[in-house]
């Protein structure tokens, strides 16, 4: 890729925006046949095309995971007395267990490369409004129910990809924090991410192959 032109125009696949209906019925996919008549799904969709991604490549040090210890060098045994969580004042030999804060990160890498196919394209999390942006979701499975976050499209959103990938270069991408509800209603914590087509794919390149390892982090 030419320096000078370090992007692709690319097209997704947004929510489109339907305020009224999601006011009345919170957005929901069931992964699976609900078999009673009720739609697998009652989310609308818009494509958006010429969507133009900046590629990270010789630039890497502009996008970087927010810096956090390098290990853990301390533990503690806690161990709960019986009228846990109540405390009756009296000090105790071991500490208690406590309410913890946690958030889930993505490792994600191709597992042949250089990748040009199909690559993974971020959002830039720090122009993305949580209320106004993105729309909760329910997933409906068979035993459980779970969320995610659908993106609305909006011309000042920012996107990026990192060309020529190969399999020793990681992303590392948050996809959820429980101290989300904390930070101003502007802001989000969570990177939305897709994957789009590229130009810059010869022919002869194979479909991508790729990883994503889920690391929940814990910390109080």
């Amino acid at each position: 890729m030419d320096a000078a032109q370090a992007f692709i125009e690319t097209g997704f696949w947004f929510l489109k925006r339907n305020d009224e209906r999601y006011k009345k019925q919170r957005p929901y996919t069931f992964k699976f046949p609900p078999n009673n008549g009720c739609p697998m799904c009652n989310l609308e969709h818009e494509k958006v095309d010429g969507i133009r991604v900046e590629d990270m490549r010789r630039r890497e040090q502009e996008f970087q995971l927010k810096r956090v210890p390098d290990c853990i060098d301390e533990f503690r045994f806690e161990s709960a007395t019986p009228l846990y969580p109540i405390s009756d004042g009296s000090s105790y030999g071991y500490d208690q267990p406590t309410t913890v804060c946690l958030n889930a990160n993505s490792f994600w890498k191709p597992l042949g490369g250089p990748t040009n196919n199909w690559p993974l394209v971020l959002c830039d999390s720090s122009l993305i409004g949580r209320r106004k942006d993105l729309a909760i979701a329910n997933l409906l499975y068979p035993n459980l129910a779970t969320e995610n976050s659908i993106m609305y499209y909006r011309d000042s959103l920012r996107f990026c990809f990192l060309s020529e990938h190969q399999p020793n270069e990681i992303i590392v991408l948050k996809q959820m924090d429980s101290l989300e509800t904390a930070f101003p209603d502007n802001f989000t914590v969570c990177v939305p991410h897709v994957s789009g087509y590229s130009l810059l794919a010869p022919e002869s390149e194979q479909p991508r192959e790729s990883i994503d390892g889920r690391v929940m982090v814990f910390y109080d």
